[in-house]
């Protein structure tokens, strides 16, 4: 039996609604591809021109918005996640204090875990909680996850923290994978955005990953 909603841990209203209803969580966002700057903007916690910049630059390098607003600093890491949080009728979970469930893990990956940026969390009813550092990308996954898992509800998470927790759980195993990785031309299928979330998640894990785990930290920056 799969480990079910940790004791004390506050459950979300939309989280229960979904694990009693069976029914998927994750919602469309709101206002298009730039919903995500509009509601930090709306929020005061982003400035107009910034936003502006920022949508320029995600249009000119292919990159996520919510990897721009990490790597320049110009948003809280709270703030964001909040606010992903929102656009897509969810809500927030901290793995460094409520860790994923390792045989959850598993039954993925670690490392599909790392380079999807997607951590099966927990079992809340009849629906698995996937956390996701991307929520914007999780309807890729939909169908896949179901299968794998049965019906799914997505929360989102930190992508350092997502990092932490699943090498924390499974470096051993991702060790091995390193060391017996397929030639890169076999294994040149990530897409350009999966490549700057990786690097993203690796340096902001820190310095203490890097020390623990450097085989691991470097191939998860080099898929």
């Amino acid at each position: 039996m799969l480990a079910p909603w940790p004791e004390g841990c506050t459950m979300d209203p939309k989280l229960r609604q979904a694990a009693g209803a069976h029914m998927p969580l994750a919602r469309p966002p709101r206002q298009g591809p730039r919903g995500l700057l509009d509601l930090l903007v709306a929020r005061g916690a982003l400035q107009p021109a910034a936003a502006a910049e920022v949508l320029a630059l995600a249009a000119r390098q292919d990159t996520r918005l919510a990897d721009i607003l990490s790597a320049r600093d110009l948003v809280d890491e709270a703030v964001l996640l909040d606010a992903q949080a929102e656009l897509f009728g969810t809500q927030v979970v901290d793995l460094r204090i409520t860790p994923p469930d390792p045989r959850l893990i598993d039954s993925l990956g670690a490392h599909r875990c790392m380079a999807e940026g997607l951590a099966p969390w927990r079992r809340a009813g009849g629906v698995v909680v996937i956390a996701t550092a991307r929520p914007e990308l999780f309807e890729r996954h939909r169908a896949e996850l179901t299968a794998l898992f049965g019906p799914v509800a997505m929360a989102v998470a930190a992508e350092s923290a997502l990092t932490e927790a699943v090498m924390a759980l499974r470096a051993p195993a991702l060790a091995r994978r390193a060391e017996t990785r397929v030639a890169p031309a076999e294994s040149c299928r990530p897409r350009r955005t999966r490549r700057i979330g990786l690097r993203l998640a690796a340096a902001a894990a820190g310095v203490p990953l890097m020390l623990s785990f450097p085989e691991i930290v470097l191939a998860a920056m080099t898929i």
